[in-house]
């Protein structure tokens, strides 16, 4: 099993009431990128693809700045990289967030 991860500084635009409004639309999301079992908790949202578990969650860093922090644990690293990626670019493009 390979642990993988990415971390990126993240601004909570003044259009989202809270970061929950982002966990929100990450779990809505998970399912069109092929994940199961995706679960929203209070403090980070996670889901399955293929055997690969894959986690989000929010840091703050106070003033609506965040850290994102995306771990994926699965057997290969490409499909670690591949899905981490394929996850960054969906909430890159939440344009209403």
């Amino acid at each position: 099993m390979v642990l993988s991860d990415r971390r990126d500084l993240f601004t909570l635009s003044a259009a989202s009431a809270d970061i929950g409004e982002i966990y929100q639309q990450i779990a809505i999301g998970l399912p069109k990128l092929g994940f199961t079992n995706v679960k929203n908790e209070t403090d980070h949202v996670f889901g399955e693809h293929n055997g690969t578990l894959l986690d989000v969650l929010y840091l703050d860093m106070g003033d609506r700045q965040f850290w994102q922090v995306v771990l994926c644990a699965g057997d290969q690293q490409a499909t670690n990289d591949q899905l981490m990626d394929a996850v960054r670019t969906m909430i890159s493009n939440f344009s209403n967030l």
